[in-house]
């Protein structure tokens, strides 16, 4: 990862959308691929890590598992919701 993630990238382009198009933020929702919820996992570990006894056991449950969910499901970029992109073929 070459300085901050793609996330938060995403993020602030969406963020921009919906300031200039007069929309709520709150309205949004930011999907990550697999790969890009791995990689914000890993930075705010970089961020975050040593300042929560809790924060670090979840931290190494979801590195363990290889689930980024386990603690991407409790945060927000931007004021925007974080999901899954998941692949549904019919």
């Amino acid at each position: 990862m070459n300085g901050r993630p793609a996330a938060i990238e995403k993020a602030e382009s969406l963020y921009r959308f919906a300031l200039n198009s007069g929309a709520q933020v709150s309205t949004f929702v930011l999907c990550l691929k697999p790969h890009e919820a791995q990689e914000l996992l890993e930075w705010y570990a970089t961020q975050y890590a040593g300042r929560s006894e809790q924060f670090d056991l979840d931290l190494e449950v979801a590195r363990v598992s290889g689930d980024p969910w386990q603690i991407l499901d409790n945060f927000q970029l931007l004021g925007l919701t974080l999901a899954r992109a998941e692949l549904v073929l019919h």
